[in-house]
Parts: structure tokens; C-alpha cells; sequence
């Protein structure tokens, strides 16, 4: 039997900040959905993948695609300053939905008594603060009040903004017209424009 030491070690242990910074997150979730789900996740085609284009305020996303077609997106743009247990935690998260979308729990898409139920029962075996926000401002700030990129073809050649846009503190895009065209017709990724980069 694991004990709920070793349990932690394995899962959020701050030797593994030294070991395994930055894991694979393919083999990251397989561990965890093994260690918390009985592999049932992974038996069902759950679909994990970094994104660039979650919105400043979300981690990750866990979304039911279709019926039998589940997928978790990371936010890239902030799990990549953090911490192998941020990121550890952020997945849990994730994997909690899908937990419940793969059950049809009503519960699936907020963080009601069936999320918190399997969120306190990680917390009692590991110790990961699974959690339903995260409090990531520092990352936030960083990227807001800067110049975004569309890296897509069709916001790339449409004046007058050529597929830039800017992010203001509050998460709030000026060129509103632009932004709303890239979400409706575009939908690429929006790359940070470095400082001192030529435009």
C-alpha cells in the first residue's frame, strides 16, 4: 500500500522541482490519471495538449468536444513560469472535469459538491492544492498592456492593424474590432510581440 507520504513525493514533492521541472505533460497525466483515476482518462481518449490562446485568466481548459471526445488545454503562456507543482495542480484541475464529463455528472463544468468532493480527496492522499482559481497575477500582469501578434493569415492582412492587437490590465483587447474579428473568422494563435521588436 502507498503510504500518503510517498504518495505526495511522487505527485507534488519538492524533490521533483529538482528531478522533473518541466515534465512531459503526456506522461505527467498518464501518472496522475493511473494514480487518481484508475487509468479510466487514458481508456477514454482524453485529448491533452499545450495552447497559446486560453484567455490571460483561465490555467487550462476541459471541454466535452462531442459526445466521447474530451479535451484539456493548457495555458502555456502561464503554467510555463511556474512551478512543476502549479502545473501538477492545474491538470488535476482539468482532470477532475473530465472525470465528471466522463461520468455525465451535472457537475462537469463547475466546481460544485462532485468537484470538490474529488479535489478533497487528491488534497487528503497528496497534499496538491487542487484548487477552483489560481492566482497567477504576476504572469497576468506580465502579459497584459502588451502587443499581441495574430499569427494567422487573415488577421495578418487586414488593415488597419495587420493582425495586432493590445492586451489592457483587466484582460480588455483595444482594436475591439480586430480582436472580434479574430475570434469569429480567424481563431489563430496570438503570439507576444517582443520589447524592441520591429513591426
Amino acid at each position: 500500500m502507498i503510504t500518503r507520504s510517498k504518495l505526495k513525493q511522487e505527485t507534488v514533492g519538492e524533490n521533483l522541482e529538482l528531478t522533473d521541472p518541466t515534465p512531459d505533460i503526456q506522461d505527467l497525466f498518464k501518472s496522475l490519471d493511473a494514480k487518481f483515476f484508475d487509468g479510466v482518462l487514458s481508456k477514454n481518449g482524453i485529448q491533452l495538449e499545450w495552447s497559446k490562446s486560453i484567455g490571460l485568466y483561465d490555467a487550462g481548459h476541459c471541454v466535452c468536444v462531442k459526445e466521447n471526445l474530451i479535451k484539456i488545454s493548457l495555458n502555456e503562456r502561464l503554467l510555463k513560469y511556474r512551478t512543476r507543482k502549479n502545473l501538477v495542480e492545474t491538470l488535476l484541475h482539468e482532470m477532475i472535469h473530465a472525470s465528471l464529463f466522463l461520468d455525465q455528472d451535472p457537475d462537469s463544468s463547475e466546481h460544485g459538491p462532485s468537484f470538490i468532493k474529488i479535489m478533497n480527496r487528491i488534497y487528503r492522499q497528496t497534499g496538491a492544492d487542487v484548487s477552483v482559481y489560481h492566482d497567477y497575477h504576476n504572469e497576468i500582469a506580465l502579459y497584459e498592456n502588451r502587443l499581441w501578434r495574430c499569427n494567422g493569415k487573415k488577421c495578418e492582412n487586414r488593415p488597419p492593424h495587420f493582425g495586432l492587437m493590445r492586451v489592457n490590465p483587466g484582460g480588455t483587447f483595444d482594436f475591439d474590432d480586430a480582436y472580434l474579428y479574430h475570434l469569429k473568422y480567424c481563431k489563430r494563435d496570438l503570439e507576444l510581440v517582443k520589447c524592441g521588436e520591429k513591426l
